[in-house]
């Protein structure tokens, strides 16, 4: 009696789903869910008896071209995702009638054009995706059907004219993204209208400089991305008006040659900064001092980065550095890390350092250590290296040195250094030219102050040993001079005696 109760559920059920669900597509009736992903349609199902129960649409990789009127069915409708399809049009007023959507998907598809009718009736979307598209140009008002509207996604399209009203309506935007596309400045004006915005991402455009106060009046923005741009120049006041919120900035993969430091001093509470992947070469006395509030930075992959100077990073709030695949940085003082007491994390991998001073860092204060990838002078001055990396009778667990290799001398090329014994190190080292460390030079002159005073007394036994001779010598040298003034009488004083006598008589 149960099997055959349970046997006719069932097929009211499959009953049940036959009547509500569109052909090809998976529908879950209590949750009100009708997924038709990848079912080659090329319209919005109309095959559904009651479409008001519909509250989530999934019409994913389709073939639908155009959006009509016939989504105002749908008018229980919160989510509706249509990517990947072939949408090229969308009627005005097609959206009207949903006024419980909360969530819009159009990304992948072959939109090129939109107006401020779009999208009318839209009035509680939270979230929308338009990446993936062909829209190359914004204008007026095209989003003020969107009062309640937090994310904005424009990523991928061909964009490179913003309208300074674009984005009038956006009053409650949290985040916008214009990655990729083809921006040759920083919208200001129309940045002006979303004034609440905490996120910002312009990756990827072709933006060549920041000029001053291009963000002025995004005062509560957290997060900020100008990364993969042609960017050779940021003006001293670009960023005056972000204010006290600005936790991370993101700019790597530039042209940047100078660290924009005076630009810094309006982010005096920014905790996070990528700079990867630009043309700097020195990293220089004082460059970050005006955030001493950072934690993270990133300095990966600078082409031309050669050396970092004495307080360099003098930040005593930093706790991660990035230095790695720099290939002609040769040089860190031993000073650049000064007064960071708080540094835990650190990545000097794969540079091209061949000296590492034991007061560059508190290593015994750092969780993750790499020194991989570089090749240093195994020496009298690297013994202590080896001692770092262990902790106790065993190895340090995220410290990684396995390819810390010797460069020289030549029996130690290619050598582990982590794991070489302390005798191992050439301590033969030269006093004179390369290789010569502090206590060389002290050394050497110690050795010349000893042997200009030996000189010095030498020079003194040898006069004292032969006086009675060069006394002798000087004597003879003045009854030389003596006899010579006497019969050397000049011509003058010889007429003048005669003149004399001849008075006389």
């Amino acid at each position: 009696m149960i099997r055959s109760e349970l046997l006719l559920l069932f097929v009211l059920a499959a009953l049940g789903k036959a009547e509500f669900c569109p052909q090809s597509c998976n529908c879950f009736e209590e949750s009100g869910l009708i997924d038709c992903s990848d079912s080659q349609k090329t319209i919005v199902p109309e095959d559904i008896e009651n479409p008001l129960f519909v509250n989530e649409l999934i019409l994913r990789g389709n073939r639908i071209k155009q959006i009509n009127f016939e989504l105002q069915r749908y008018t229980n409708l919160s989510y509706l995702d249509m990517a990947d399809n072939t949408l090229a049009n969308i009627e005005d007023g097609a959206f009207e009638g949903l006024a419980k959507l909360h969530t819009l998907i159009l990304s992948h598809n072959h939109l090129s054009q939109i107006t401020n009718a779009t999208f009318r009736g839209l009035s509680n979307l939270i979230y929308l995706d338009l990446s993936q598209n062909h829209f190359n140009v914004l204008t007026d008002n095209v989003f003020s059907y969107f009062p309640r509207l937090m994310e904005l996604n424009l990523t991928g399209n061909l964009i490179h004219t913003i309208s300074d009203k674009a984005f009038t309506g956006l009053e409650t935007l949290d985040s916008l993204n214009l990655m990729y596309n083809r921006l040759r400045f920083v919208p200001t004006a129309a940045l002006e209208e979303v004034r609440v915005l905490r996120f910002l991402n312009l990756n990827g455009n072709r933006i060549k400089s920041i000029s001053n106060f291009a963000f002025r009046n995004l005062s509560l923005l957290v997060s900020m991305s100008i990364a993969r741009n042609l960017i050779k120049f940021i003006s001293d006041d670009a960023f005056t008006g972000l204010g006290e919120n600005l936790k991370s900035l993101d700019l790597h993969r530039n042209y940047l040659r100078n660290t924009p430091s005076a630009a810094f001093r309006k982010l005096q509470d920014m905790t996070k900064l990528d700079l990867s992947d630009n043309s700097m070469s020195i990293i220089g006395q004082n460059t970050f001092h005006s955030l001493p509030n950072l934690e993270v930075i990133f300095l990966n992959n600078l082409n031309f980065l050669r050396r970092i100077d004495a307080h360099a990073f003098n930040l005593t709030s930093l706790k991660e550095l990035h230095i790695a695949l720099n290939p002609h940085l040769e040089s860190i003082h031993p000073k650049a890390f000064y007064n960071s007491p708080y540094l835990e994390k650190v990545y000097l991998n794969n540079n091209a350092i061949h000296k590492f001073s034991e007061s560059l860092l508190i290593w015994d204060n750092l969780l993750s250590l790499d020194l991989n990838g570089n090749y240093i002078d195994c020496n009298c001055d690297a013994r202590w290296i080896p001692y770092i990396f262990k902790d106790g009778d065993r190895p340090r667990r995220n410290f990684r040195g396995k390819f810390l290799r010797c460069r020289s001398p030549k029996h130690l090329i290619d050598r582990s250094v982590t794991i070489m014994q302390p005798s191992e190190f050439d301590c033969d080292r030269p006093l004179f030219g390369y290789g010569a460390g502090p206590y060389d030079k002290q050394l050497i002159i110690g050795i010349l102050g000893a042997s200009t005073g030996v000189l010095f007394m030498l020079v003194l036994v040898a006069l004292w040993h032969y006086r009675s001779r060069i006394l002798s010598i000087l004597q003879g040298q003045f009854k030389y001079k003596r006899q010579k003034n006497v019969f050397s009488v000049p011509p003058q004083q010889e007429e003048d005696s005669n003149l004399a006598i001849d008075t006389v008589a």
